[in-house]
């Protein structure tokens, strides 16, 4: 930008804080743009016009700004462009805080028309209520309260001073906004409870239009499905919900400032409020999607909610889920731009924009963060060994070399930090640290809990066969990339390592009295996904990979089962000890899991086979990483086309 400076309505601030900024801009008939940004996020008004909203989720030294066309909204002459900005000031898992300030600058052609700097009339906004600090989830964030008495209320108590906090230099939106859709109503089903259903699971932005005495509050809770007569709402200490202050009037409230993920509306509030309309705006990135035809009804249906779920955990990147994080994961995403590379036909923007914001949440050891943007106090190992697949995966899709190049300098580093830590054995320690969460999956004491990071806990330290073999993996994935940038020196070192990584892994892991690898050198546990892994990273002989692929896919007591996020291993596994014996297993086993999802009214595939049950009720009813029937779908009818 070219004049504009960042700004806010005083030096100080508070976290959950709204701000609102006037200034006017004068039409003459030529085109107008803005370019607009906030730490935080922010809403964009023209004569009172919704024009613009939400900030593209980024990192303090790589701001992002929006580009909007105002020429549709102005009017010959003076008009008024009102923007209210929202300080969050709350590290979480789909932001974090560095202070607050918002920048514009108006232009027309190479005139800038207005523009961001101090003195210009704001103050507290009237409406949204600052400082309530009402957590939805400690992943999510805030939830807002607004006062529908003081709405369009202008209240300019101040002048902006300027914020030297944040950078002079910003580049645009790597990717599309989400496209709002139009007002999706939800229908009255329980008229003693006020709860309203929009038929499907959804994501977006609140609508209502209602009516109730003026000052009192109307509660809006929000959730995927009903239990004991209302939507699940409070979970330990997460909030689902935004509040309305009535006016005492009709009036109708869009919320911009909270994405949704939800079926069920629910009215708390007293007898006297007239809700007349209540629904979503949906909220969805501009994807194509790639026609498909299945080869039962079943599979068409299970296809098609596929791509359903992908579709509501992408929006700004890759989301894990809609409902209760909308976070981006390593892990999750990888599945994710996977099926998306066969879902739709516009997949690369959007993967690529979540690879970069990935890539710059690189820790100082190495690791990476364990959502983008944030800085969560920790890291999950395990996903950090899987980016160089989402890296290769991303070249081959696309044929875009070019991020493989800007990544290689991280994953080298990246592999330093497990290939530094072999100890005598040729084995990575997985050993207790606070900053390490030794997650795998949620499945038994795969979820971390073996190795506790609580200082105050008993430490526990051990070699796991899992954290080992997602390093051979990485070190094969990697040493492609080399050879795809012509470095087929540092791909011959890796491909060195791999294999004595391998056979490391194969002389203490694995047990001849019963035919498969140990999940830990300590004890006798086993599991599938260890198995999994270790026929997947060329560990596991050839000759013995059907004997261990017949167990993790019959399955036993004594071998804990991999969750749905995990099953691209155990397939991919599968497949690799016996294509054509396990086709037809793995179709199967889709038909049976997935379509058992649906007979249980699922409009969108879940975080886990239990459903809403899980996490002592608090399991999502949408993830993104169990959309892997579309991967799997393609993968077996490119197969036959070869054929």
């Amino acid at each position: 930008m070219r004049k504009a400076e960042w700004i806010w309505k005083s030096r100080t601030f508070e976290p959950d804080e709204y701000a609102v900024f006037y200034d006017t801009v004068t039409y003459t008939g030529e085109p107008v743009k803005i370019d607009i940004s906030c730490a935080g996020d922010y809403a964009l008004y023209v004569n009172g016009r919704l024009v613009s909203f939400g900030q593209y989720p980024d990192y303090r030294h790589d701001k992002k700004f929006d580009r909007v066309d105002l020429t549709p909204f102005l009017l010959r002459g003076e008009n008024e462009l009102r923007v209210v900005a929202w300080y969050i000031g709350f590290d979480c898992l789909t932001g974090y805080d560095f202070g607050a300030g918002l920048i514009y600058e108006v232009y027309t052609g190479r005139e800038v028309l207005t523009y961001s700097r101090p003195g210009i009339a704001c103050g507290p906004d009237p409406a949204y209520v600052s400082h309530r600090k009402h957590l939805i989830t400690a992943q999510l964030g805030y939830s807002y309260t607004y006062d529908t008495r003081h709405a369009g209320e202008k209240r300019a108590s101040a002048q902006a001073v300027r914020v030297d906090s944040l950078p002079e230099k910003l580049s645009p939106r790597p990717i599309e906004k989400p496209i709002l859709r139009p007002f999706r109503e939800a229908k009255l089903c329980d008229a003693n409870s006020g709860i309203y259903d929009l038929g499907r699971e959804c994501c977006g932005y609140l609508s209502v239009r209602f009516s109730a005495p003026a000052g009192e509050t109307v509660r809006i809770a929000y959730g995927e499905h009903l239990t004991d007569g209302g939507v699940r709402d409070l979970i330990g200490d997460r909030d689902f919900s935004v509040s309305l202050i009535a006016s005492g009037e009709s009036v109708d409230f869009f919320g911009p400032f909270r994405r949704l993920g939800c079926r069920y509306l629910q009215i708390d509030a007293g007898a006297d409020v007239i809700i007349e309309e209540i629904g979503l705006r949906e909220a969805e990135y501009p994807f194509t999607v790639r026609e498909y035809r299945a080869e039962t009804p079943l599979r068409q249906k299970i296809y098609d909610t596929s791509v359903r779920t992908l579709s509501l955990c992408a929006h700004d990147h890759y989301e894990d889920c809609p409902w209760r994080e909308q976070g981006l994961y390593i892990m999750d995403s990888r599945n994710q731009m996977l099926c998306g590379y066969y879902a739709f036909e516009n997949p690369a923007a959007f993967a690529r924009a979540s690879i970069e914001l990935i890539l710059q949440g690189q820790q100082d050891s190495g690791l990476f963060d364990i959502t983008f943007p944030s800085r969560f106090p920790f890291t999950i190992p395990s996903f950090s060994l899987t980016l160089p697949s989402v890296i290769l995966e991303y070249t081959e899709h696309t044929g875009d070399i070019s991020l493989a190049e800007r990544a290689m300098p991280r994953l080298k580093k990246l592999l330093r930090f497990f290939l530094d830590g072999l100890r005598e054995n040729g084995l990575y320690k997985t050993v207790s640290r606070p900053e390490l969460w030794h997650f795998y999956e949620w499945a038994g004491d795969l979820d971390g809990s073996f190795f506790a990071r609580d200082p105050a806990e008993k430490e526990r330290d051990d070699y796991d066969s899992l954290i080992n073999a997602f390093l051979s993996i990485a070190l094969a994935k990697t040493a492609r990339l080399c050879r795809m940038l012509s470095d087929a020196q540092t791909a011959a070192r890796y491909e060195s390592r791999q294999a004595s990584l391998n056979a490391s892994i194969y002389g203490h892991f694995y047990q001849e009295k019963t035919g498969l690898f140990k999940t830990r050198l300590r004890g006798e546990a086993y599991s599938a996904l260890a198995n999994a892994l270790c026929i997947l990273c060329g560990a596991c002989p050839e000759e013995k990979q059907r004997q261990v692929a017949a167990k993790i896919a019959r399955g036993s007591d004594d071998l804990l089962k991999n969750t749905l996020s995990m099953n691209i291993f155990r397939y991919d596994a599968l497949l690799t000890a016996d294509a054509a014996e396990y086709r037809t297993f793995i179709l199967s086993e889709i038909d049976e899991v997935y379509g058992s999802m649906l007979r249980q009214g699922a409009t969108s595939f879940w975080e886990t086979e239990k459903g809403e049950a899980d996490f002592d009720g608090a399991g999502s009813l949408c993830h993104g990483w169990s959309a892997l029937p579309v991967y799997y779908y393609h993968l077996f009818d490119k197969q036959d086309r070869k054929e």
